[in-house]
């Protein structure tokens, strides 16, 4: 019993290693606060991804992702977390909610949208990554 806990906590922390070394390496924009509201949303170009942290003080973060074509999208992301998708008037062209990890949306016009992350209380999870494509 000892050695297979053992097992699956090596298990867990080789995952979590990997992760982070992954997420250091696949986005392109990395977050710094204070990026709270629209007005102070990190910046990345579309096609990029991006990752950041929230938790029980910060709860929510703004990205404005330039250079949208006009069309239809993806967003990818951590289904933990929900996301909404926000034209760059600040009006909601969509939502991912907790337990999602991929929503498709379209934009009417090319430029920059928003991307908002709200942290899950509770869940334990405070690292993210999405991608808009």
């Amino acid at each position: 019993m000892k050695k297979a806990l053992l097992k699956q906590v090596g298990l867990w922390m080789l995952a979590m290693v990997m992760l982070f070394a992954f997420a250091a390496t696949a986005f392109a924009a990395s977050e710094t606060e204070s990026n709270n509201t629209l007005a102070t949303a990190n910046a990345y170009n579309y096609g990029e991804g991006a990752g950041g942290f929230v938790n029980d003080s910060d709860t929510v973060d703004y990205w404005k992702i330039n250079n949208v074509p006009m069309g239809s999208h993806m967003l990818n992301g951590y289904s933990a977390m929900s996301m909404s998708v926000l034209s760059s008037g600040g009006s909601v062209i969509a939502t991912k909610p907790v337990g999602v990890s991929s929503i498709s949306f379209s934009t009417g016009s090319t430029g920059p949208i928003y991307v908002v992350v709200n942290y899950n209380p509770g869940s334990g999870i405070y690292y993210y990554g999405y991608s808009v494509n």
